[in-house]
């Protein structure tokens, strides 16, 4: 079970810019989208854990993984290597 998936729903949920001449519409510009998109929110997660997890808040990428079982450390990592990937994507 991938328990980043609500995370990168509701990153990908962030407006579209207007269009990109010779990109638009094109899957190229899809996968950009969708890893900016990624890294934006789980870079914000990063580093919003914190604040969020005393405020009670659930829809943070670190808190998820911290709910399904990971321990704190293991679940920044997730998250850091996820931010790598949508990086080198």
């Amino acid at each position: 079970m991938d328990l980043l998936r609500p995370r990168r729903r509701s990153g990908r949920a962030l407006r579209r810019p207007g269009r990109l001449p010779g990109l638009a519409g094109t899957d190229e510009a899809e996968r950009l989208h969708t890893a900016c998109c990624e890294y934006l929110a789980l870079v914000n997660d990063l580093f919003s854990y914190r604040r969020e997890y005393l405020a009670g808040g659930q829809a943070n990428a670190v808190i998820a993984l911290v709910h399904g079982g990971y321990g704190l450390q293991e679940a920044v990592t997730v998250v850091c290597d996820r931010i790598l990937l949508a990086e080198a994507d």
